[in-house]
């Protein structure tokens, strides 16, 4: 990538795209936000202001602003118009729906790592790689 005026610029089989810096500021922030959301270093409930943000993650409004409309559109985010933003609550639905999921996804993963042990490894001896 090469930047080419405020743009970064990416070329693959032949087709130039370019993403103006903000939007790609926006998107690796939002990435950011998400993460430390989902992980509990923003709490439910967190009070913060665009500012703040600006500041914590080196970033200009615009790209700020992108990422909060991502996170805002993803639920993860709620905006109090003249207050700043708040991290959204965990809601019983939101557990609900987690628990179930895990309904699902757990016995297929389960059943995927079942077909790929080794006898050695089921018996307690030394693994070996796959073939």
């Amino acid at each position: 990538m090469t930047e080419d005026r405020g743009h970064n610029r990416a070329s693959g089989s032949g087709t130039v795209l370019e993403v103006p810096s903000a939007t790609l500021k926006g998107n690796l922030a939002y990435d950011l936000l998400r993460r430390e959301i989902i992980s509990c270093r923003f709490l439910p409930g967190t009070r913060f202001t665009e500012a703040e943000l600006m500041e914590r993650l080196d970033i200009g409004k615009a790209s700020c602003r992108i990422a909060l409309q991502r996170l805002i559109q993803d639920g993860v985010v709620v905006s109090m118009p003249r207050h700043g933003y708040r991290v959204a609550p965990i809601t019983v639905k939101d557990v609900e729906e987690v628990f179930a999921l895990r309904l699902v996804l757990e016995p297929l993963a389960a059943r995927g790592a079942a077909g790929r042990v080794n006898r050695a490894l089921a018996t307690g001896g030394t693994p070996r790689a796959p073939t």
